[in-house]
């Protein structure tokens, strides 16, 4: 192992190591995996403990997490992401959850009680959910440093969770949740509120600096007019990261709400205009959600009011950034950029005609979706915490 991380990221090292007189085969002469004895992991490594569900609500829970993850028998302190959970299956798994219990959840539960134990006791309690932009811990490290990552469009921080699994053990991670995820309170409708908001969090939760800001898609604006916020009010901003997005959007201007169905789903597959506008409002939802996911651009367990709700979310938080006036960032900047843009006409995105310090680019595989998933989110998490590693002394 130590040979092999001299050569290899670390999660290209194996975990453990089996020694064969000879390898087990099949008629055909292949080997045969299905009876290649498990290996034994040093006790460092061993899965937690099992323990058995001990009421009701965690033996329930527990089944619907042994059918997801296809894993038997999940214990109540089993790690959901650590099972090998990710983004997709956590919508999958509050969903059910909601079916079978009558009770919504929202993905910061998950996030801050990724056990059967920890989401039984969120199930049980009555205390009222806050419905404000949050922190959530997505990673206890030694912070050494803390990262505080801004959502993408949608406002859901759950696209860091592969993420944050291939992370360095000291590095600690924040996502922020945008305010009005379940549609309960108004979302913030300019970029200089939401990042004023978040800012204020992060003050509470580390007085002082210097601070480690990112994000991804539509959060880099916000993560940029952050960093303009902390300087202004004196605090050393140590890190910008970006990851695979421009600074500007092009202006989009919607007739109406059919029009705007239109114009977002046209690269996925084909919509009349003119026939939606003969529905009602509800749907036209309705009928481009059933349209995206026999296109399987959307799951099929999302539904109707959820589809609508975030088709919304992500269209107040464009206007926003269409309305926001860019300024000169005294500072440097690393852009985490997709192999898809590679020959974009600006290497750099655009970011050096605002960012007033050093513009570093570092390629990653995969396109802007697909960087942030298995197996090309392995690669993104090794080079963003070798760069650390390089800079974090640097802030």
């Amino acid at each position: 192992q130590e040979q092999l991380r001299k050569e290899l990221p670390d999660y290209m090292v194996p975990a453990a190591f089996v020694a064969l007189e000879k390898w087990p085969l099949t008629p055909n002469g292949k080997i045969d995996r299905r009876v290649l004895p498990e290996p034994e992991l040093p006790d460092s490594q061993k899965k937690t403990v099992y323990v058995k569900p001990r009421n009701t609500i965690e033996a329930r829970l527990a089944g619907i997490w042994e059918e997801l993850l296809k894993k038997r028998p999940v214990g109540v302190h089993d790690n959901f992401f650590e099972l090998g959970g990710h983004s997709l299956l956590a919508m999958r798994l509050l969903t059910q959850i909601e079916q079978q219990f009558g009770k919504s959840l929202q993905l910061v539960h998950l996030f801050q009680n990724p056990t059967v134990e920890g989401l039984a006791a969120a199930l049980s309690s009555e205390e009222k959910e806050e419905t404000t932009a949050k922190l959530i811990e997505m990673k206890k490290g030694a912070d050494k440093p803390i990262l505080y990552f801004i959502h993408p469009s949608g406002g859901s921080v759950h696209h860091y969770a592969e993420l944050v699994k291939y992370l360095h053990p000291d590095i600690t991670f924040y996502g922020i949740q945008a305010k009005g995820m379940d549609g309960k309170e108004e979302m913030h409708t300019t970029i200089e509120a939401m990042a004023a908001a978040y800012v204020e969090m992060i003050l509470q939760h580390q007085p002082e600096g210097p601070y480690y800001l990112g994000s991804y898609s539509f959060g880099v604006i916000v993560a940029y007019e952050m960093a303009q916020q902390l300087k202004a009010m004196g605090h050393p901003v140590g890190m910008l990261i970006q990851f695979d997005q421009s600074p500007t959007v092009d202006h989009k201007v919607y007739t109406d709400t059919a029009d705007m169905l239109t114009q977002m789903f046209q690269r996925y597959f084909k919509l009349d205009s003119d026939y939606l506008r003969k529905l009602e409002t509800e749907e036209q939802f309705k009928y481009v959600l059933k349209k995206a996911k026999k296109a399987k651009v959307l799951p099929r367990f999302i539904r109707t009011a959820e589809f609508k709700h975030n088709v919304l979310m992500n269209e107040t938080q464009s206007q926003a950034w269409m309305r926001y006036t860019i300024r000169p960032y005294e500072g440097d900047l690393v852009l985490f950029r997709s192999e898809e843009n590679k020959n974009a006409d600006r290497p750099d995105l655009g970011w050096s005609d605002y960012v007033r310090g050093q513009v570093e680019i570092i390629d990653v595989p995969g396109n802007h979706l697909s960087m942030m998933k298995e197996p090309q989110v392995q690669v993104l998490a090794t080079k963003l915490n070798d760069w650390i590693k390089k800079n974090y002394s640097r802030g």
